[in-house]
């Protein structure tokens, strides 16, 4: 069996496959993926799932940025006089683990060969941490373990074509904006020609900044709101700034399909606030992270000489 796992920003999931079709596996109570978290919980170090309990501010997310960016070797985990510090590489590692072992529940251990993904823009030594990080976590790593992730995507998404009866032959750009990277691709495609679909990347580009931004943005912009309700001074607001994160996600998720929310929310310092945001407002805080997306998409397709823009 072949296990693809992919270690993400926000979530981790495992897929398998016995040489068939590729299936995503029920990794969590009930969805096919499981928290990238990290806290302390009754004096032991959790991940997962175990994690969610905890609040925003004793809690470890977002710890593949760690290695994307590079500038942090050691977190804090948990909050308070419970705080201690942490390798980067230990948290990872305990999510690998948790990766780990829900596929082994799942599917026992015997004859396992696991691939991983990574972002497209990671050099050799964030490649080699992580597959240092898989093989410390209990995983077989065979041949050709690492994957792009925006290949990874492209390969999905043309099996799904196949199932449907569909064939493809041409150029396919993919747009793998995750929770700290955004890889853009142009990727050859051709399932006509022989008895297997054939691949030729002919470009691949990306920033490391992604949908937590997004996030981090919708933070700062209720401190000020909050800030302006209660009439206090913004410093005050910002040291509680971690709370907000779960209800600012949450209210992202929902302007997908409403054009205003206002969500009553119980702040451990401030009680209970209204947190309003619209559209518009989601549109304007996003704006400088969709503006380094579009010049991702348009290098991509320059370096892949399928547009005419310059360079401007």
């Amino acid at each position: 069996m072949i296990w693809g796992i992919d270690f993400g920003t926000s979530t981790s999931l495992l897929s398998y496959s016995r040489g068939g079709p590729v299936n995503t596996a029920l990794m969590g109570s009930a969805n096919n993926w499981i928290p990238s978290l990290a806290g302390i919980r009754n004096g032991r170090h959790v991940f997962g799932e175990e994690a969610l309990p905890l609040t925003d501010r004793e809690l470890i997310s977002a710890v593949k940025r760690r290695i994307t960016e590079g500038n942090l070797e050691t977190v804090e985990l948990g909050w308070g006089k419970t705080a201690v510090e942490v390798d980067v590489d230990e948290v990872v590692l305990g999510i690998l683990k948790s990766v780990r072992l829900k596929g082994q529940g799942l599917f026992g251990s015997d004859d396992i060969t696991a691939r991983l993904g990574c972002p497209a823009i990671w050099d050799g030594p964030r490649r080699k941490r992580l597959l240092h990080l898989a093989d410390k976590a209990g995983f077989e790593i065979g041949d050709n373990p690492l994957v792009d992730e925006p290949i990874a995507a492209c390969i999905s998404w043309v099996q799904d074509e196949i199932t449907s009866g569909n064939q493809v032959q041409g150029s396919v750009l993919v747009y793998d904006m995750g929770g700290g990277t955004l890889d853009v691709a142009v990727i050859a495609v051709d399932t006509v020609t022989g008895n297997s679909p054939k691949y030729f990347v002919k470009s691949s580009t990306g920033v490391p900044i992604a949908g937590e931004k997004i996030d981090e943005a919708i933070v700062e912009y209720l401190c000020y709101q909050i800030a302006e309700d209660r009439g206090i001074n913004i410093e005050q607001v910002i040291e509680g700034s971690a709370f907000l994160k779960r209800p600012a996600r949450e209210i992202k998720e929902s302007l997908s399909r409403n054009k205003t929310v206002r969500l009553d929310y119980r702040h451990p310092d401030f009680g209970i606030i209204e947190l309003r945001l619209d559209q518009p407002q989601l549109a304007q805080l996003s704006a400088p992270l969709l503006d380094l997306a579009w010049q991702s998409v348009l290098k991509a397709l320059r370096d892949a000489r399928l547009t005419h823009y310059s360079k401007k």
